[in-house]
C-alpha cells in the first residue's frame, strides 16, 4: 500500500460499490500503518461525507490485490492507533464521555475487540489570538485509563488497546488540499 496513491483507491472503491468518489478536499490526510501484522503498511483513510458524519475505510493487499478490510461510517470524534489495534472514539450523548471502538486484526479480517467508554475533554481555550481548530477535538483520560488498565484488566484479562494510544493526524478535522 505504500506505493498507492490513496484518492485512486478510495475512487475505486466508492465506483465499485456505484458511488460518487469524494471530493479531494473532504478526504483527510491518509495514514499508512501495518494493522495486519504483515509488516507491510495498511491504508487508514477517512472521507468526511458532510460537516458532521465521516467514513473511515481501510485496506490492505492481498494477494496483489488492494482490499477494503474495514468501513464505518459515523461521526468520529478521533481514530487512534493503539499497539496494532485501531481505537474509533466516537461522541455520545452525554458530552462527558465519547464511545471507543477498538478493532483488532484476527487474521482474516478487523474484528471488534472492545467497547469502551472514556471521558471527553473540550481543548482549552487558547489565549495567544490563533484562532482554534475546526471541529471537536476530545482528548482521552489517558492517566485515568492508564491506571484503571493496571488496577482492572479489559476482559480475558488483557489491557485495553486504546490505554497508551497513539492519536493518528488522519483523525483530525484538518483536510488535504
Amino acid at each position: 500500500m505504500g506505493h498507492a496513491d490513496p484518492l485512486a483507491v478510495l475512487d475505486a472503491d466508492f465506483a465499485a460499490s456505484g458511488a460518487a468518489p469524494p471530493a479531494p478536499g473532504s478526504v483527510r490526510r491518509p495514514e499508512l500503518h501495518d494493522l495486519t501484522d504483515d509488516g507491510k503498511p495498511d491504508l487508514i483513510a477517512v472521507v468526511d461525507v458532510d460537516r458532521r458524519t465521516s467514513e473511515l475505510r481501510v485496506y490492505t493487499v492481498r494477494k496483489t490485490v488492494v482490499t477494503r478490510i474495514l468501513a464505518l461510517r459515523g461521526v468520529l470524534a478521533g481514530v487512534e492507533l493503539a499497539a496494532g489495534h485501531l481505537a474509533i472514539r466516537e461522541p455520545t450523548k452525554d458530552p462527558r464521555y465519547v464511545s471507543v471502538t477498538d478493532y483488532v486484526w484476527d487474521g482474516n479480517s478487523m474484528g471488534l475487540w472492545d467497547l469502551t467508554l472514556d471521558l471527553a475533554h473540550k481543548p482549552k481555550p487558547t489565549t495567544s489570538g490563533a484562532a482554534p481548530a475546526a471541529g471537536p477535538v476530545t482528548r482521552p483520560a489517558r492517566a485515568n485509563r492508564r491506571a484503571d488498565a493496571r488496577r482492572a484488566p479489559a476482559a480475558g484479562g488483557r489491557r485495553s488497546p486504546s490505554a497508551g494510544a497513539r492519536r493518528s493526524p488522519c483523525a483530525g478535522r484538518s483536510r488535504s488540499p
